[in-house]
């Protein structure tokens, strides 16, 4: 694992407690929400990508790690419900989005008041070229 990934995984830590619901936005193959599912009750992982949802998915069997769940779909999905979440890690998707101001309104909606919205992701200048800058952000709803 290399540094950054490393201070990436440990940072949003320190927000979790054993009673919260986390959804792992743009989850991929799961690999934070293992992480994380350790210190939380429950992590409901999401992905666009039907294949990465299935690798998740095969890895949670094969680990035996009962309190996650992944599902193909957006945050935009109507089994997520308002208001059911207390932490949202986004890690490296906001670039890919659209409509990243109506995803990030989507996401306030689906966390419960006073909780944790944590991101990070690389900029992309005009020319649509990655920056080397990244961001993390923490909000708190």
């Amino acid at each position: 694992m290399n540094p950054f990934t490393f201070r990436l995984l440990k940072t949003p830590k320190k927000y979790l407690n054993r009673d919260d619901v986390v959804l792992d936005y743009g989850c991929g193959t799961g690999t934070k929400a293992f992480e994380f599912a350790g210190n939380v009750k429950k992590v409901q992982g999401v992905d666009i990508s039907s294949k990465m949802i299935e690798i998740a998915k095969r890895k949670t069997i094969e680990r035996k790690t009962p309190n996650l769940d992944f599902a193909q779909g957006t945050t935009f999905d109507k089994r997520l419900e308002k208001g059911s979440f207390d932490v949202i890690p986004a890690f490296n998707i906001l670039h890919y989005l659209d409509d990243t101001k109506k995803s990030i309104q989507r996401i306030n909606e689906l966390l419960k008041p006073g909780r944790f919205f944590i991101s990070s992701t690389e900029h992309m200048g005009e020319e649509k070229k990655f920056s080397r800058i990244f961001s993390f952000l923490v909000f708190f709803y």
